[in-house]
Order: C-alpha cells, then sequence, then structure tokens
C-alpha cells in the first residue's frame, strides 16, 4: 500500500504543478486585457480630468504627462505598471505559443516593446507654450525616438503575430495597422506645435489610432486564452487546426484492428492510414508552372531594382549630398547635373522592374491564397505606377527641379532668382511630403509576404518581408518626421529585392515536388512554419 501512495504522490504533484502554470500563462495572458482596458482609463479618465484647459480632441495624449502638468506625477508612478503588463502579456503569449514559431517571436517583439516602454519616465515632452517658445530639449528628442519606436513594434508584433492564424484574423490585424499608422500619422502635427497654432482634431486622431491597437492587444489576449494545447497554425479559413491526440492519459493508445478480430490493419494485410502531418500539403507545393518565365523575369527584374537602388548611392559617394533648400539645391543641380539626372532615373526608373516583381509574386503564391496574392500584388503594382504618374522621389528628387535649375542659372536679376528659389521649395515640399506610393509599397511587400509564410518559399525570406513591409509603413508614414530614422528602411528595401531575386530565380529554374516525411527542399529550406 506504501508503493501505491508512493506511486500517486508524484502524480498528483504533477498535475498540481500542470494546473498552477495553466493558471500562470492565463494570468499573464489576461495582462493583455488589462492593459487595453486601463490605458484609457487612467489617462482620458483620470488624468484628462485633472488637467484643467486640456482637451481631448485637440491635445496630444503626451500632454498629459508633460513637464509641469498636473497629472505629470500620476503618470510617472503609472508608466512602469503598464510597462509590466505590457511585458507579462509578451511572457504569456511566449509560453502560449505550444511550438508555433509564430506567436513566440511576436511574444519576444511585445517583451521588447514592454522593456523599451520603461525609458517613458525619463522622455516627457514639454509643454506646448515651452516648445512653440523654441524651448524643446533633448527630452523631445528622445520622445520622438520612442514614439518611432513604439510604432516599429507594435507594427513587428501585430503583423508576426496575424501569421499563426487564419485569414480572418490576418485581415483584422491588417486593417488595425493601416487604422493605426494612419491616425497616428495624421495627428503627428510637430511642425503645428514648434509654430504655436492650434492642432484641432489631433487628439481625437490619435485616440483612433491608439484605440485600435488596444483593441487588438484584448482581441488577441481572447484569441490566445481561448486557444487550446496543441494548436498549432490556422488555415486558410480562419479556424485553428487541432493536434490529433495520440494517446489516451494513464496509458498507451491501442491499435485499432480490424473487425474485432484483434489484429492490427497492417497483421490484416491492409495500409495504416498515414498521418495527415506525412500528406503533402498543397500550400507547399511549388507554385504554377506555366509562370516559370515570369518568375525568371521578375527575378532579373529584382536584380535590377537592386541595381538601380545601388548605382546612385554609389554616385553620391564622390558628390556632397544635395541640399534641401531651393536656391542651394538648384545651384547643386547646375554643378551636378549628370549626377542628379541618373539620380532621378534610378530612384523615379525603379518602379518599372518593381512592377514586374510584384507581379510574379502574386502568380507564384496564388495557389496559397488566391484573393491574398492578388491584393498583395495589386498594392504593390499600384504604388509604382502612383510612384511613375509623380515622376518624384524623396529626397528632393524631381524632374522639374531640373528645368528649375537651368532658368535659376540664366536669371539675369535677383528678384527673378528668389521666385524660382520659392518655386523650388513648392516642389521640395510637394516631393518630400509623405508618399503614399512607398506606403503601398510596404503594405505589398507586408501582405505577400504574409501569404509566403505558409507558401513554397523559405520562411527566413518569408519572416524578413514581414519585417520589411511593417518597418516599412511606419518608416514611409512618418519619414518626415524620423529624418535619418528612415535609414533602417532604406537598408531593409533593397536587402529584400535581392532575396527576392534569388527565390524567383529558384522557382524559375527548377520547379520541386512537395516536401513528403519532412525532406526539405531547395525553395524552402527546410525552415517553414510549422503547420
Amino acid at each position: 500500500m506504501s508503493g501505491s501512495i508512493r506511486h500517486v504522490a508524484p502524480a498528483a504533484r504533477r498535475e498540481d504543478g500542470e494546473k498552477s502554470a495553466f493558471l500562470r500563462r492565463r494570468a499573464l495572458v489576461a495582462c493583455g486585457i488589462a492593459y487595453a482596458a486601463l490605458y484609457p482609463v487612467v489617462n482620458d479618465v483620470i488624468a484628462a480630468t485633472v488637467y484643467g484647459g486640456y482637451s481631448r480632441m485637440s491635445h496630444a495624449v503626451s500632454e498629459l504627462s508633460a513637464t509641469g502638468t498636473p497629472p505629470k506625477a500620476l503618470l510617472t508612478v503609472v508608466g512602469p505598471v503598464f510597462s509590466v503588463l505590457l511585458m507579462g502579456f509578451g511572457v504569456g503569449m511566449w509560453q502560449s505559443a505550444h511550438g508555433v514559431r509564430a506567436i513566440r517571436i511576436a511574444g519576444a517583439l511585445m517583451l521588447g516593446h514592454g522593456v523599451m516602454s520603461l525609458l517613458w519616465v525619463f522622455a516627457p515632452m514639454s509643454r506646448r507654450e515651452v516648445i512653440a517658445a523654441g524651448g524643446s530639449t533633448s527630452a523631445d528628442t528622445m520622445h520622438l525616438v520612442l514614439a518611432a519606436g513604439t510604432g516599429l513594434f507594435v507594427a513587428a508584433y501585430v503583423a508576426v503575430f496575424a501569421v499563426a492564424f487564419g485569414w480572418r484574423f490576418r485581415a483584422y490585424s491588417v486593417l488595425t495597422l493601416a487604422v493605426a499608422l494612419v491616425f497616428g500619422r495624421l495627428s503627428a502635427q510637430v511642425d503645428h506645435l514648434e509654430a504655436g497654432d492650434p492642432t484641432p482634431y489631433m487628439g481625437l486622431l490619435e485616440r483612433i489610432g491608439i484605440g485600435a491597437w488596444l483593441l487588438w492587444l484584448a482581441v488577441a489576449a481572447v484569441v490566445l486564452l481561448r486557444r487550446p494545447a496543441g494548436v498549432r497554425a490556422g488555415s486558410s479559413s480562419g479556424a485553428p487546426h487541432l493536434e490529433r491526440p495520440q494517446a489516451v492519459r494513464g496509458g498507451p493508445s491501442r491499435p485499432s484492428t480490424e473487425g474485432g478480430t484483434g489484429m492490427t490493419k497492417a497483421q490484416a494485410g491492409q495500409a495504416p492510414r498515414p498521418h495527415a502531418a506525412s500528406q503533402p500539403q498543397p500550400h507547399r507545393a511549388p507554385p504554377d508552372p506555366t509562370w516559370r518565365g515570369l518568375y525568371r523575369f521578375g527575378a532579373w527584374a529584382a536584380g535590377a531594382y537592386v541595381v538601380m537602388v545601388l548605382t546612385p548611392l554609389v554616385l553620391l559617394a564622390t558628390v556632397p549630398i544635395p541640399p534641401s533648400s531651393g536656391a542651394a539645391l538648384l545651384e547643386y543641380i547646375d554643378t551636378h547635373r549628370v549626377v542628379y539626372l541618373v539620380e532621378l532615373v534610378c530612384f523615379v526608373g525603379l518602379s518599372v522592374p518593381a512592377m514586374v516583381v510584384f507581379s510574379a509574386w502574386a502568380m507564384a503564391l496564388k495557389h496559397v491564397d488566391k484573393s491574398v496574392a492578388l491584393v498583395g500584388g495589386a498594392f504593390g503594382v499600384a504604388s509604382e505606377i502612383t510612384a511613375l504618374a509623380v515622376g518624384s522621389s524623396p529626397q528632393s528628387l524631381n524632374g522639374g527641379l531640373l528645368a528649375l535649375s537651368t532658368a535659376y542659372e540664366s536669371a539675369s536679376t535677383a528678384s527673378q532668382r528668389a521666385g524660382l528659389a520659392s518655386a523650388a521649395d513648392a516642389v521640395i515640399a510637394t516631393t518630400n511630403a509623405m508618399p503614399w506610393a512607398g506606403v503601398l509599397t510596404a503594405a505589398g511587400i507586408l501582405v505577400l509576404s504574409l501569404v509566403a509564410w505558409r507558401g513554397p518559399v523559405s520562411a527566413r525570406v518569408a519572416a524578413f518581408g514581414i519585417v520589411t513591409g511593417a518597418v516599412g509603413i511606419v518608416s514611409e508614414s512618418l519619414r518626415p518626421a524620423i529624418e535619418s530614422g528612415y535609414l533602417l528602411y532604406g537598408l531593409l528595401l533593397p536587402t529584400w529585392f535581392a532575396l527576392t531575386a534569388w527565390t524567383l530565380h529558384t522557382l524559375g529554374r527548377s520547379p520541386r515536388d512537395p516536401v513528403v516525411g519532412g525532406s526539405p527542399d531547395l525553395v524552402t529550406g527546410g525552415s517553414g512554419p510549422p503547420e
């Protein structure tokens, strides 16, 4: 009897430990819901109420914790609590992955966001009247850097987490990113603050973007709480796949018998039914071979894109960087006309090979998800058509400036030159404004990469595309504000096109059979996502 007691005690302790871990994981995941619920209460109900003269419609949320404001002390104390909630949700997300790599990566990104958010207490913005008087400090600069970092983290983990689920949740996540980034960009009225101008609806626009993100946090937490252990990847219909139980708790599963004779199917001469994991997976199959010519053409076009990006960069190493003011730029163009013309042709003309690349990607992925692949390809092609129609590219590349430069050098009076310089300033301002074509390009990369994650390409290439697209949407939306921060996307974009060149070349050169029995092929590299 004592032996049976000793046998039961470890099992009971193990069961208690599993129950404790289960409850701890659910509590950590619930931190996402707590964050989404408490954030508007603390900021818009409590802090905004005690701040006399604060307008939720026209003032930014960050102004609640600005230096010298009444609710600053409260928000300084509560801020780390919100950081802990984000970090807890990230850990809970990691523990809820159950082998799904995308959820684990998203959890790590969420944890990183929480750690970075601890820095907000060291970077309060100045009050708007101080900023208007030119009293901005290094804390204001750090505040803008943290805002850009927050956008990057949010875009990254929303996109990566969506990969683990079906198309409905992916569509919702893309919509969340679009709302958060578009309204976040519309609310970024730093120039109005510096000029001391009114900022009508800035607070409302910002709160719409933040609200979309908070709602996504709550939805993602609910999805994880309702997701049983054993869920692997989402199906194309949006429903999760469940692993088939292999054994009944308490003992090994019995082999199925044939006709009640006690003989297994294998003993009865019938082959056992293969496990689902060993079946060929249609979405991992090679793409339509009738489009192999387009894949090869797309590979060459992607290579041409990379060359057209690198050529002007090499030329810029031999000449000064173009200035951004009208008169100085017109003089620069006259002195370095050939270099400027090459830059203009390369940066505007690369839209032509990019259209071929997006078309090739859409055809290569249509057997995975025809609708979403079409949307991604349409985003990419539409963005490049828009760029060609505009005929300009940041920074300060516009064909009209060539004509203005010629007229500027031939002008005989100071007033004529001043008028041409003013016209150049207007063209530069229009050219360097937030380029919607660039946002569409990044959106096309993101959508296609989400499809490619389940398609016949390396998971590493797909993951790199997801990161590139997410970073690109943020960088293009905030380009006038982040300035040199755009360099990260400037490096990721040609790298993605280089990876695309090799991937499309491989797809067009030698289509392979589906992966069966876990044997990797050349394209997938054996690193596909969990099914």
